[in-house]
């Protein structure tokens, strides 16, 4: 017999929200009087920071549940290290295909995978692409069924690539 949560558990169970609050470096670098400096090399065992403040750093990295800004990252380096795709259908083999090996090839370079699905409606579809362009997302991949639009065209010529920025290059689905 099927028991719902309600009758297992009693009343419903609430929704808990939780304010996550970022810890900056900075906040890092701070709490341990050293600099942001200090505390970006240390992580990567740079030889200019000494082993016991590394293992300062390190431990109060832990303490603190520390993770660096990868928005920051990007405005550093002009790369996101995300790969934008959208489809027609999420449900349908071919696109859950594409999904699971592109994100498998992905992964194996140390990119992620943003998935959207436009359920098979054209308008959504070009919202989609021009949000994930907004994005400075390394590359988009449109898997669709339709023949591209003219929106469609316009947010290609839109996501025109950049000659200054870092090509992706060595994938093979």
């Amino acid at each position: 017999m099927f028991v719902n949560n309600e009758q297992r558990y009693g009343r419903p169970k609430r929704i808990l929200y939780i304010h996550y609050v970022a810890v900056r470096i900075k906040d890092v670098g701070q709490s341990l009087g050293v600099s942001i400096v200090t505390v970006s090399k240390a992580p990567k065992n740079h030889p200019d920071i000494a082993k016991a403040t590394r293992e300062r750093v390190m431990a109060k990295i832990k303490e603190l549940n520390y993770r660096p800004n990868p928005m920051a990252w990007c405005l550093v380096t002009g790369r996101s290290f995300l790969v934008g795709l959208t489809v027609a259908d999420l449900i349908h083999p071919l696109f859950s295909e594409i999904a699971k090996s592109l994100s498998s090839a992905l992964l194996k370079k140390d990119f992620f995978l943003l998935v959207a699905s436009s359920e098979s409606d054209a308008v959504l579809e070009d919202a989609e692409i021009d949000h994930m362009l907004a994005h400075r997302l390394d590359a988009l991949v449109v898997a669709t069924t339709r023949s591209p639009s003219e929106n469609c065209a316009r947010s290609a010529r839109r996501a025109t690539a950049d000659p200054s920025r870092p090509r992706l290059s060595g994938f093979s689905l």
